[in-house]
């Protein structure tokens, strides 16, 4: 086995590896990462969400690591991506002291001598490598574009309520009203409803297990008389776009083969293989692999979607969820492995998405890299597995696997932290994640349990998501760390059109105290910063390299906004919104006064020489002079 390497226009170098004995699957060592003290990695233990580690020496770097970093002794940074765009979908693990490449076709007959195994580029900068690396992946291969080459999903603005926590699958048509009217109580009307498991026309097939199929198109008898009625009556109510969720074969167990509706997609009972990798890693998650799934002819799935997506257009329907999308590497067998599958099959859907709804879907369950790598026009993806409200240590790291996981994903798409519960114990640790993130907001609120208060701290007088400019990632001095662990505050930072925000994280445990910077945020210059802490309210006037600090424990959090002064003012937004600085709409000055446009009444923080920090009372026009 041979190496030969291909520099790009960024100084980054593809390693494409040559072979005597191709297969289906090899493993094989590529090289020695040497000088480094840390890496963060991405990794799957599971087919269709990842989350990250954090490490110290190149053994800890688990199967199925499809992208990772290492900090170096002079305090340069590598970043590796693995790749599938070709006939193999490769992923990362280390062993004896090196780095390795997994490599897999998903079909026994397909195999390769030649291919190109990953990417590497080094430098000092390290959200820069990250960019530039996503960047050339896309020039190269041409089956994904970078985020902000596509369509920003007009949903994102949208505050949101899912069906899934009141009503889980059993959820019918008359449950939609009641769970709205329990929003409209309390005067917050979602303007996007996501319709979740429950409403498609299924058949279960008990010879093989037990697993339900797709049977029909329409919508089932819990919707009489059909799902537009229920569509519209959500309408009624101010909802503005109505989701819903389905599977990307149709159900989880597929198309059934027996029902007349589904006979004209060819659907096929198989049984789902995924890779070796995640099998390694978590044995026991296999339940997909003991029955039979129905799949659709690969070359049926463009005029499954037109149909499905047709049906539900003409409900009112106007974007849909789709799940358990990395399911399609397991059906590469016979197809031509499962990096071709899975291209078929987001070519069909992401056609369809266009035509019917504009482009507006959630992808989900879908953080495979081949599922990555041919986000062509799609630009939403959720980034980390679900919100469990029972699960006590599920909380603080949902937003360590969303930070992490969205260095590699935000590059590609705008990621979606998933839904929360704002009555929920955590219910504000999750809405202060969500306001510095950049995420589309909406909740899995149960009827009659709603904390009316975080939702008008999220969201403006229209309903709309005062949302941040990038996506949330990991300050520099976190990027290595691992807090669940370790039991450090975490920080996680973004933009406002003018200014910069930092959400920081306890993650249990005794009282920790950290250093909270304007210079933590890439791209803020020099110059004096105003700056303001939404948990204490404490204000400062900082230099770029000056911090306040921050003291927290157990699950608490804070989030400080950043304004730098500019001609005498710094306006750092509505002290009643978390995410304060992403209600400023715009800055005009006037003479020697400032006109501020914002997104709601309330109060208003700004800086001012001569004058120092104040409040003001905006009022209706949402429009003060300073």
């Amino acid at each position: 086995m041979t190496f030969t390497t291909q520099p790009d226009a960024f100084g980054g170098i593809y390693h494409t590896v040559h072979t005597d004995s191709p297969g289906s699957f090899l493993e094989f060592p590529v090289e020695k990462i040497e000088n480094f003290d840390r890496f963060i990695c991405s990794f799957r233990d599971e087919p269709f969400f990842m989350r990250p580690t954090a490490g110290s020496c190149v053994e800890e770097i688990p199967q199925e690591t499809q992208w990772l970093a290492v900090r170096h002794l002079d305090g340069s940074y590598s970043v590796y991506f693995s790749l599938a765009f070709e006939t193999y979908r490769t992923c990362f693990f280390g062993k004896e002291g090196r780095l390795w490449i997994s490599a897999c076709t998903g079909d026994d007959g397909v195999a390769a001598d030649s291919f190109c195994a990953y990417y590497r580029i080094s430098g000092a900068d390290f959200y820069g490598l990250v960019r530039q690396a996503a960047e050339s992946l896309a020039r190269r291969f041409g089956t994904c574009r970078l985020r902000e080459e596509k369509k920003k999903p007009d949903v994102m603005e949208l505050f949101g309520w899912c069906t899934w926590d009141s009503f889980y699958n059993q959820v019918k048509g008359e449950d939609i009203p009641v769970g709205l009217e329990s929003f409209r109580k309390g005067g917050v009307v979602p303007k996007l409803l996501i319709l979740d498991d429950g409403w498609q026309t299924t058949s279960e097939n008990h010879k093989h297990g037990g697993q339900w199929k797709l049977s029909g198109l329409q919508a089932n008898d819990k919707f009489l008389p059909d799902l537009k009625h229920t569509v519209d009556a959500a309408k009624g109510f101010g909802v503005e776009k109505f989701f819903v969720w389905h599977a990307v074969c149709g159900y989880w167990g597929g198309l059934d083969p027996n029902a007349e509706a589904m006979k004209k997609y060819g659907p096929v009972l198989r049984k789902a293989r995924h890779t070796e990798g995640v099998r390694r890693l978590n044995p026991v998650r296999w339940e997909q692999e003991r029955f039979d799934f129905g799949l659709a002819a690969p070359e049926k799935f463009g005029e499954f979607y037109d149909d499905y997506h047709s049906y539900l257009k003409s409900q009112g329907v106007a974007g849909v969820k789709v799940d358990v999308q990395s399911a399609m590497e397991a059906h590469g067998q016979g197809h031509g492995g499962g990096v071709k599958m899975t291209a078929t099959v987001r070519k069909a859907l992401e056609t369809s998405v266009g035509k019917h709804f504009g482009g507006e879907m959630i992808n989900c369950m879908s953080n495979g890299n081949d599922m990555v790598y041919h986000c062509h026009d799609s630009n939403l993806m959720r980034s980390s597995g679900d919100f469990y409200p029972n699960r006590a240590s599920s909380h603080s790291a949902h937003i360590f696997h969303n930070a992490v996981n969205s260095i590699w994903l935000s590059r590609f798409v705008w990621c979606d932290w998933d839904m929360f519960q704002t009555s929920h114990i955590y219910g504000s640790y999750h809405a202060a994640a969500r306001a510095v993130s950049g995420s589309p907001v909406y909740v899995s609120d149960r009827v009659d349990a709603h904390d009316f208060d975080l939702i008008r701290s999220l969201t403006d007088r229209e309903g709309k998501v005062m949302l941040a400019l990038d996506v949330a990632m990991p300050t520099e001095d976190c990027l290595f760390a691992d807090p669940s662990q370790e039991k450090s505050l975490y920080k996680i930072f973004n933009r406002n059109r003018f200014g910069s925000v930092i959400g920081v994280f306890a993650f249990g445990g005794e009282k920790q105290t950290v250093r909270v910077s304007p210079a933590d945020v890439p791209g803020n210059g020099k110059g004096t910063y105003a700056a303001y802490s939404h948990r204490t309210g404490e204000t400062a006037l900082l230099t770029r390299e000056e911090a306040m600090e921050v003291s927290l424990e157990g699950m608490q959090w804070d989030i400080i906004t950043f304004a730098k002064v500019e001609e005498g003012f710094a306006i750092l937004g509505l002290t009643e919104k978390l995410n304060c600085g992403g209600a400023v709409k715009a800055l005009e000055p006037a003479g020697d006064k400032m006109r501020v446009q914002l997104a709601d009444r309330g109060t208003l923080l700004f800086y001012r020489e001569q004058m120092g920090f104040r409040r003001t009372e905006v009022p209706e026009t949402c429009e003060v002079l300073l």
